[in-house]
């Protein structure tokens, strides 16, 4: 997607854009690396270098677009529910 909106923008706007990715989990920021170079800034704070040494209840795995997010997180109410 990134590429794309890049290559459509005017010559003149192409020096004068930044994006913003949100991508915390290190094997998708590791792919994002491998697809754009290693000149990107990775935050360097406790919420995004610790995100994975935090015990979680429940983890839903956002990998897909967003009509898949929504079918996840209705079997995940679904099964919080059958389980009450």
């Amino acid at each position: 997607m990134i590429l794309k909106h890049h290559s459509n923008l005017e010559k003149n706007h192409k020096t004068n854009i930044v994006y913003f990715i949100h991508c915390r989990e290190p094997l998708e920021i590791k792919k994002f690396q491998n697809e754009f170079g290693d000149n990107i800034e990775i935050p360097d704070n406790d919420s995004d270098n610790n995100v994975e040494d935090f015990i979680y209840d429940y983890i839903i795995e956002n990998d897909g677009d967003k009509k898949d997010l929504e079918e996840k997180a209705i079997k995940f109410i679904k099964k919080i529910k059958a389980s009450n």
